[in-house]
């Protein structure tokens, strides 16, 4: 049953998206707020057919007009230049999976909840 419901879910990209599988997690970094966090994440679809880089954040703060809502999250210089680190090695290690279309076993770095 499994393998006809992803098939129904892999065709509508939303699904194909949030059904799909982390492969990647950079270390989670506080803000300036000590509940704010921010990862990198590179993740497979559901259908395997592509992997994307995302961002799981919670803010510092947040602020919206009319509903719609701006997510703020602020970092001191070390931070930043950690944050485009992981960004980095997001990216290659999404190229490198993306050529070889291997299923290698990857490093993720453990996250904090």
């Amino acid at each position: 049953m499994w393998p006809a419901f992803r098939a129904l879910l892999s065709g509508v990209k939303p699904f194909n998206v949030v059904g799909g599988d982390v492969i990647l997690a950079t270390r989670s970094e506080s803000g300036t707020s000590r509940s704010s966090s921010f990862e990198w994440r590179v993740k497979e679809l559901l259908d395997k057919s592509d992997v994307l880089i995302g961002v799981k954040m919670q803010p510092d703060s947040y602020a919206g007009l009319e509903g719609d809502v701006k997510n703020y999250i602020n970092f001191d210089i070390e931070t930043a230049i950690r944050l485009r680190d992981s960004l980095n090695e997001c990216i290659e290690f999404a190229q490198r999976y993306s050529e070889t279309g291997s299923k290698a076993p990857y490093a993720s770095t453990p996250t904090a909840s």
